[in-house]
C-alpha cells in the first residue's frame, strides 16, 4: 500500500514536469520503495543510470569519431563528457589526444601540464604531448617526453623513429644511431628482423655528409639506456657503422670473425692467440689484434686492441673504455651514458 501510495503521490506532484520525472516514477516503482525516504532514495536511481549511459555513449561516440578520423566530431564529444565530469582524469587526457590530432597543441599543452601537474601519466599521454611541444617549436622539451615515453613502453617505433630524427637535426647523430639500433638488435636477439635499418642508413649517411665539412665531433657522446644496456656504433675503413654493446666489466673488445669482416678488418698473418675468461665462468681461445683506426661513435682511435672469435659477441670493452672518461645520469627516467674523449 505504502508502495502504491508513494507513487500516486509522486505523480500527482510532479504530473506536469515531464517525461524525465515520469522516468523516475517508474524508479520508484521497479525498485520496491515502500516508505517516503525509500522513495526519496529512488529518485535518485534512474537519474543516475541516466547520467552513467550518457556518459557511456559520449565515450563510444567519441571512440568512433577517432576510428575514423574525425577529430572535430571527437573534439565536440570529448569537450560535452569533460563538461559532464570535469573531474575524470581520462576524459579530459582524451580531450587533449584529440586536439594534438586536430593541431590544436596550445589548448592541448595546457590540458596536458595540468593532469601532469596532478601526477596523471600515460604513455599516450607522455606521447601526445611531446607532439605538441615539437609542433609548437619547443623540440628540445619534446625529446625529453619522447625519451619518457619510449621508458614507459621501449617498442614504440614511432616515437623511436621520431626522436631519432629530432636528435639528428639537434646535430647528435651518433646518439640517434645508438638509440635506433638497440632496438634493432633487441629485435635480433628475440629472433625478430631489425626494424631501424634504412633510418640508420640515412643518418649515418647524414653524418658522413656533416662530418666532410666539420672533422671536429663533441666533446661527448651521450648514449641512452632503453633495453637494459648501452648500445654505441662502431664503424672501420668507410664501412656501415655496427652496433656494439658497452660492457664495463670487461676486459676485452671484441667482435665476431663476421662482423670483423663487414668492418673491412683484413686478418693479418701474424696475430697472437690468448685466453679469455668469460662472465659465465668459461675460457675461450681468441685471436688479438691491433686495428690502425677504429671509430666508436663520432670518436675516431688509433692502435686499438681487439680480440676475435667465430662466435664473440660485439662489445667495447675496457681496452677501448679506458680511453673515455665515463659518467651516467638520468634524465626524464632514461639513463644516459656520457663518453668524453680522454685528452692526451
Amino acid at each position: 500500500t505504502a508502495r502504491v501510495l508513494s507513487g500516486v503521490i509522486i505523480h500527482h506532484f510532479f504530473l506536469n514536469k515531464g517525461d524525465k520525472l515520469n522516468t523516475l516514477l517508474a524508479g520508484v516503482l521497479k525498485h520496491n520503495c515502500v516508505n517516503f525516504l525509500s522513495v526519496v532514495a529512488c529518485l535518485l536511481i534512474p537519474s543516475l543510470s541516466l547520467a552513467n549511459a550518457n556518459e557511456d555513449n559520449l565515450r563510444r561516440q567519441a571512440q568512433y569519431c577517432v576510428e575514423h578520423r574525425n577529430y572535430s566530431c571527437a573534439e565536440k564529444k570529448w569537450r560535452e563528457f569533460v563538461k559532464l565530469k570535469p573531474n575524470e582524469e581520462s576524459g579530459r587526457a582524451n580531450l587533449a589526444i584529440v586536439l594534438t590530432r586536430a593541431e590544436k597543441h596550445k589548448e592541448a599543452i595546457t590540458i596536458y601540464e595540468q593532469l601532469i601537474d596532478e601526477g596523471v601519466g600515460s604513455w599516450d599521454l607522455f606521447a601526445n604531448y611531446a607532439n605538441s611541444l615539437k609542433a609548437q617549436g619547443n623540440e628540445d622539451k619534446a625529446m625529453i617526453w619522447m625519451y619518457r615515453t619510449l621508458a614507459v613502453v621501449p617498442n614504440l617505433v614511432d616515437v623511436r623513429g621520431d626522436l631519432a630524427k629530432l636528435l639528428l637535426k639537434k646535430n647528435r647523430g651518433y646518439e640517434a644511431l645508438s638509440l635506433l639500433a638497440s632496438f634493432d638488435v633487441a629485435s635480433i636477439s628475440k629472433g625478430a628482423n631489425p626494424y631501424f635499418v634504412d633510418q640508420r642508413i640515412s643518418i649515418a649517411e647524414a653524418i658522413k655528409h656533416r662530418e666532410t665539412t666539420n672533422n671536429h665531433p663533441g666533446p661527448s657522446q651521450l648514449v641512452p639506456k632503453l633495453e637494459a644496456h648501452f648500445y654505441t656504433v662502431v664503424s672501420a675503413n668507410g664501412a656501415d657503422a655496427v652496433p656494439f654493446l658497452i660492457d664495463t666489466g670487461a676486459t676485452n673488445t671484441t667482435v665476431s670473425t663476421e662482423i670483423l669482416k663487414k668492418l673491412g678488418i683484413v686478418e693479418p698473418q701474424q696475430k697472437t692467440l690468448v685466453s679469455v675468461n668469460l662472465a659465465d665462468g668459461r675460457t675461450i681461445q681468441v685471436y688479438k689484434i691491433f686495428v690502425p683506426e677504429l671509430k666508436v661513435g663520432p670518436f675516431l682511435l688509433q692502435n686499438v686492441p681487439v680480440t676475435y672469435c667465430n662466435t664473440c659477441e660485439a662489445l667495447v670493452g675496457q681496452s677501448v673504455l679506458e680511453r673515455f672518461d665515463l659518467a651516467t645520469r638520468k634524465e626524464g627516467g632514461v639513463e644516459f651514458l656520457e663518453l668524453k674523449l680522454r685528452s692526451k
